[in-house]
């Protein structure tokens, strides 16, 4: 899922669902606030938590580089 293209909403959900993570909401609240489809909203949701996921692992794939290098200097 490297460098997916995002509409504009796609975006703008992502954006809110990264903002308000450890909070709850209401599908019918989301399709209303987005004026968009439930299966969006499903298929945003999914979609964000992948690039979460995905980013989480590249940051752990760095530190450990970096460990190693690190390790290496000394």
């Amino acid at each position: 899922m490297k460098n997916p293209q995002l509409t504009e909403k796609e975006i703008e959900m992502c954006l809110f669902f990264h903002q308000n993570q450890n909070k709850e909401f209401q599908l019918d609240f989301l399709c209303e606030t987005f004026s968009c489809s439930e299966k969006l909203i499903l298929d945003c949701v999914e979609m964000w938590k992948t690039m979460i996921k995905e980013a989480n692992q590249e940051f752990a794939e760095s530190q450990k580089n970096t460990k190693q290098t690190q390790l290496n200097l000394f």
